[in-house]
């Protein structure tokens, strides 16, 4: 009995990081698509679009954390927000046509300002 009981909280564990790994890489999905596919040509709609999924996928991966797995993910909202907000900035300061390393500057307002506001939405959620 002792065997099951461990074989069983070893194989939720392991759900729960594997739900965790989805949980951080799908929000990147909609980025990734227009990478591939339109590149360096993207859009403020592209931008838009692909900033506004993510975060969609991102807010739907969190509620199920925290209501299935039980997971409190505050620290998951601010890492993948402060990702989403950088592609996007990244992408902005692109589509502005700023060189090499200005568009870094772009991105990390992007992330500040995604961060924080995901935190925010997060808060508002619970």
């Amino acid at each position: 009995m002792a065997d099951t009981h461990a074989l069983g909280e070893t194989s939720k564990r392991l759900g729960t990081y594997a739900l965790i790994a989805v949980v951080l890489g799908a929000p990147f999905g909609p980025f990734w698509y227009v990478e591939s596919t339109v590149g360096r040509q993207a859009s403020l709609v592209h931008i838009g679009g692909a900033l506004v999924a993510g975060s969609v996928v991102l807010l739907c991966g969190l509620v199920v954390l925290e209501r299935y797995a039980g997971v409190r993910a505050k620290a998951l909202a601010s890492f993948d927000g402060f990702f989403l907000g950088l592609n996007a900035g990244v992408l902005y300061g692109e589509w502005l046509g700023l060189l090499g390393n200005a568009v870094a500057f772009s991105g990390l307002a992007g992330a500040l300002v995604w961060s924080l506001g995901f935190l925010e939405i997060h808060d508002r959620i619970r």
